[in-house]
This record gives C-alpha cells, sequence and structure tokens, in this order.
C-alpha cells in the first residue's frame, strides 16, 4: 500500500493518465465534426441534384410557365428586349 502526504496508507488508489483523458474527448469531437460535416457535404449535394432535375429536367404544370421547365421561362425573360437596360 502507498502513503499519502501525511503518512497514512491510502487501501484505494486511482491513477488517472492525464494525456488520455485531454486527449479522449478530442478524438470524440474531431469524430462527430467529421461525421457531420460528410452528412452536410451528403445533403447539399443531393439538394443540388435535385434543384437541377426541378428546374431544368422535368416540365411544369402551373400557369405562370405554361409548361415550360423554370430554366426556359428564366431565358424567355432575359432574352426580352429592355431587360437589360433595366438592371
Amino acid at each position: 500500500m502507498m502513503d499519502d502526504d501525511d503518512g497514512k496508507q491510502m487501501s484505494k488508489v486511482i491513477r488517472i493518465d492525464d494525456a488520455l483523458i485531454k486527449d479522449h474527448p478530442g478524438e470524440m469531437v474531431r469524430g462527430t465534426d467529421v461525421a457531420v460535416l460528410n452528412a452536410m457535404l451528403d445533403a447539399e449535394a443531393d439538394l443540388v441534384e435535385w434543384l437541377v432535375h426541378h428546374n431544368t429536367e422535368r416540365p411544369h404544370l402551373g400557369y405562370r410557365n405554361v409548361g415550360r421547365r423554370p430554366i426556359e421561362t428564366v431565358m424567355l425573360f432575359v432574352s426580352q428586349e429592355g431587360y437589360a437596360d433595366s438592371l
């Protein structure tokens, strides 16, 4: 058994590795950050893919688009005379 500073015997001693305690939360946070960032990048890629499909590939039946795709409606508006002057 070990003695403490007062000379008393210590029956149960817990040894703590400070380096392990300091490093372990960092590893957990880094792992969590990487997982969150990867999930965000995957979600962003899915959103971009859907937006391209929604705006350029599928026809729309709305009264403003008259069956055109949104990108076609935008391009028609931009190509109209006088649009550049209004900017």
